[in-house]
């Protein structure tokens, strides 16, 4: 016998009441693996219009697919409503896992938001942009990687001996959000160069830039040079830039154009007591820079000798100014490296200029 309450309502008001419940029940307690059923079935199947989160809102005036209206039917008649959950979960363990770690841990998914809007921004604004830095396993050379890397573009990082500390470049610049690659080349071996820039350039995409940044110093006086110490100075800091430069000039006439930026020394042009061998490398970079820039103008390919001034670095170990041997400079300072590396990343993109030397400090030429 039917209750008197459900006699006084009639069958067509009961049936309507049970669709009722159906329809209208709250949120489900794990909306999220419903939404994620139905999103999956009806992009493999006909059952029905594909609803984004059908559970969201409590009225639902649209058709469901069959597991989604199993789901609230079985939400609504049986206690405890978890059972549900229970039948849908062989289904749905497929997807759970990841989707609740990753909703565990809202600091996480926050940062891996920014990380992917930083990474969508910087590839606006420098799509398919790439450059290799040699000499990139510190100093200078690390800070002109990050620069680039700051600024979205993808970064070779060349490096001879440290392979530790240039794979911690290389380990910065993916944390920057930018594409890295790591070289190794003796740039006093044309061979190598020319091996390096070739993997470099079958890369996507190729470098339109390139920084010769490698080089070695040495502290002797002139009368007292060793004839091996001045021959592997002048190899590595002006026979090897010229290796680079011969290397990386055909693909970029190639394509059209792109830009060298060469790391030069202000020994080069005013010397340095005990600094001979590393000065007439430095020097030699000059004319070099200019005779290239001339050459290659034609094919739209810059070339330009950048002055750093006075870095902490290994180089400059024991020869740092102090006191008084500031009194040539107009600020009384070094220029900081960051501001060096960032100068390096505009020349790079200057369009119209070529053959000129950038001098980063505050003395004079």
């Amino acid at each position: 016998m039917m209750p008197a309450s459900s006699a006084a309502r009639g069958p067509a008001q009961a049936a309507h009441t049970r669709s009722k419940m159906v329809l209208t029940l709250r949120p489900v307690r794990y909306p999220r693996v419903y939404s994620r059923i139905c999103e999956v079935l009806h992009r493999f199947s006909n059952s029905g219009p594909y609803h984004r989160n059908p559970h969201r809102s409590k009225k639902i005036g649209v058709p469901l697919c069959p597991v989604c209206m199993l789901a609230f039917t079985l939400e609504s008649t049986h206690n405890p409503p978890t059972w549900s959950i229970w039948f849908i979960w062989p289904i749905a363990s497929v997807w759970l896992p990841d989707r609740s770690a990753h909703q565990a841990n809202p600091v996480a998914q926050r940062n891996e938001t920014d990380q992917r809007d930083k990474i969508d921004q910087m590839n606006q604004i420098n799509p398919r942009q790439a450059v290799l830095v040699t000499g990139a396993s510190g100093g200078i050379g690390r800070a002109i990687s990050l620069a680039f890397a700051e600024a979205g573009w993808s970064v070779g990082v060349h490096y001879h001996r440290h392979k530790a500390a240039a794979e911690e470049t290389l380990r910065q610049v993916v944390a920057a959000g930018a594409a890295g690659s790591l070289y190794a080349a003796d740039i006093r071996q044309s061979r190598t160069v020319q091996e390096m820039v070739d993997v470099s350039c079958r890369h996507v995409p190729a470098p339109s830039v390139f920084i010769c940044n490698a080089g070695i110093g040495g502290s002797q006086l002139l009368l007292r040079q060793d004839e091996t110490a001045w021959a592997e100075i002048v190899a590595t800091n002006l026979t090897g830039t010229f290796h680079c430069l011969r290397a990386m000039a055909p693909p970029l006439l190639a394509n059209g154009g792109g830009s060298i930026v060469v790391i030069g020394s202000h020994a080069g042009f005013h010397g340095a007591i005990g600094q001979a061998a590393y000065a007439a490398s430095k020097s030699g970079l000059i004319g070099l820079v200019q005779t290239a820039a001339q050459e290659w103008g034609v094919g739209n390919v810059r070339v330009n000798l950048l002055l750093p001034g006075w870095q902490t670095t290994g180089l400059s170990e024991g020869a740092m100014p102090e006191g008084d041997q500031w009194q040539h400079h107009a600020l009384g300072r070094s220029p900081s490296r960051d501001e060096v590396a960032k100068t390096v990343l505009y020349l790079a993109q200057l369009k119209d200029v070529s053959g000129q030397v950038w001098n980063c400090d505050s003395r004079n030429l």
